[in-house]
């Protein structure tokens, strides 16, 4: 098990002639234990492999560590078994056997055969690395004679960006189940969307409990800051598209920033920690204006909690960073409360915002007729892959063609190509933005004079979105 995470690991690296030995980048890395808290010395030893030798990221080597743990927990199980270097053909296949007849309280099986594979590929690559830790010989290994015997597959596949293919060549085991087909994930449909963008901005308490005056306008605050907050965290997900780790480290000299220029940075996730980290998207005026009435919701708490920090999004109980982990969760209860079907989760909009962004290219194209035109005229030009790619922050270009058959899914039908299109989500947005003052008015939050003020702060912020999408027109 992952009893903990040990913050800001200092690994130390020695470069250069002279040698001289230079401090590396800070990294949090899993310490993992056997259920009675133990530590295991082979996966923590794996884990500063992976750090220093592979140079992997804090949330590539947390993913290691989630699939090794099955394995740490099985060794532990077994009455016959006390290392890892006890296991064998059998008690692999025993291990694998498990892991996919789980099943969860209702009776459907805890993992895909595709996760199962996964986890079984995973802890291969870790008994090799037990091998060479401890020097075993005859352990793991191609040859008959190995305690555990692996079989290698050879794959053909397409290099990124050219027509050459070339082979692989795969270690698996014959305990492994065939992965099934990849799932697609859809973005999140805009009933789901538009149901909890109604829960938050209405969510609400009954305060006729609350005797005390003083308390009850404490306990209004509260619910106040709270629905500010989560607008603008809904308002991150749907216009940034960032992925939640991404939307966690933006700062609030980032959003500061992006006032000035109408560009936000962000802190790429699925980078190396020697690779260019960074890349800046453009955002709405409107976006910024929900930023904007969340700012001295921050400000309060941070100067209620004394915290000091430059993160943008933080917990209201305590001032401190919105982890990822909570962000996650979050957005997950939100789907539970209004019963939602399927998994929501921030993810969802990262993938709807793509999808429209490709929307708006194939209907903004007038040339395009089918998606092999989209294909040819569009996505193999330099200066759309590397707008897409600094705008999504993707590595690799072959990772686009979900969008944009996902793209197509969504206009299967459509006949009239619209201009301007890159406005129907600010459109939107000013809609909720109305709604959501009318609201407040309805609940005696603003007066009359304030409900004008932030109407008129709104109807600027989407004036500035309608100029530049003009501007971005005539341009083209």
């Amino acid at each position: 098990m992952i009893s903990n995470t040990i913050k800001d690991v200092v690994f130390w690296t020695h470069v250069g002639v002279p040698s001289e030995a230079k401090a590396r980048k800070p990294i949090d890395l899993p310490f993992l234990t056997y259920p009675n808290y133990t530590p295991c010395l082979e996966a923590n030893a794996y884990m500063h492999h992976l750090a220093v030798l592979r140079n992997l990221k804090a949330s590539t080597i947390r993913t290691y560590a989630t699939k090794i743990v099955h394995l740490i927990r099985f060794i532990y199980e077994q009455p016959t078994l006390s290392r890892f270097s006890q296991l064998t053909n059998a008690s692999f296949t025993l291990f694998i056997q498990n892991l996919t007849q789980d099943v969860k309280p209702n009776g459907e099986p805890k993992r895909s055969s595709t996760e199962v594979a996964k986890i079984g590929e995973t802890c291969i690559q870790f008994l090799e690395f037990v091998s060479h830790f401890h020097n075993l010989e005859n352990f793991i290994g191609l040859d008959d004679t190995n305690a555990i015997t692996l079989t290698k597959k050879k794959h053909t596949i397409r290099i990124e960006g050219s027509n050459n293919k070339k082979d692989v060549i795969t270690i698996s085991h014959p305990a492994l189940p065939t992965k099934g087909s990849i799932k697609t994930r859809h973005p999140v449909s805009k009933a789901d969307a538009l149901k909890i963008w109604t829960h938050i901005k209405s969510q609400k308490k009954v305060f006729s409990k609350i005797k005390d005056p003083k308390a009850k306008r404490l306990a209004k605050r509260e619910q106040y800051d709270k629905r500010k907050r989560d607008m603008a965290i809904y308002a991150s997900m749907e216009m940034i598209g960032g992925r939640v780790g991404e939307l966690h480290s933006i700062r609030f000299s980032d959003y500061e920033e992006a006032r000035r220029t109408g560009r936000l940075r962000i802190h790429t996730s699925k980078k190396r920690n020697d690779e260019d980290n960074e890349r800046y998207v453009p955002v709405d005026s409107i976006f910024l204006e929900y930023i904007a009435q969340y700012i001295e919701v921050r400000r309060r708490a941070m100067k209620k909690y004394s915290a000091k920090h430059d993160l943008l999004f933080i917990s209201l109980r305590d001032g401190q960073p919105f982890s990822k982990d909570s962000w996650t969760a979050y957005v997950s209860s939100w789907g539970k409360k209004l019963s939602i079907e399927g998994k929501v989760s921030p993810h969802l909009w990262r993938h709807a915002r793509f999808t429209n962004w490709m929307v708006d290219r194939i209907l903004t194209s007038q040339e395009i007729n089918s998606k092999d035109d989209f294909r040819k005229n569009v996505l193999h030009t330099q200066q759309f892959k590397k707008e897409l790619q600094q705008f999504s922050g993707h590595t690799l270009i072959s990772s686009l063609d979900t969008y944009l058959d996902l793209a197509w899914e969504q206009l299967h039908g459509y006949t009239e190509v619209y201009s301007a299109a890159s406005l129907k989500t600010t459109v939107n947005t000013m809609k909720n933005q109305v709604d959501y003052i009318q609201q407040r008015i309805e609940r005696k939050e603003l007066s009359a004079v304030q409900a004008i003020q932030d109407l008129r702060a709104a109807l600027t912020a989407f004036e500035k979105d309608i100029d530049a999408s003009l501007d971005n027109d005539v341009k083209t």
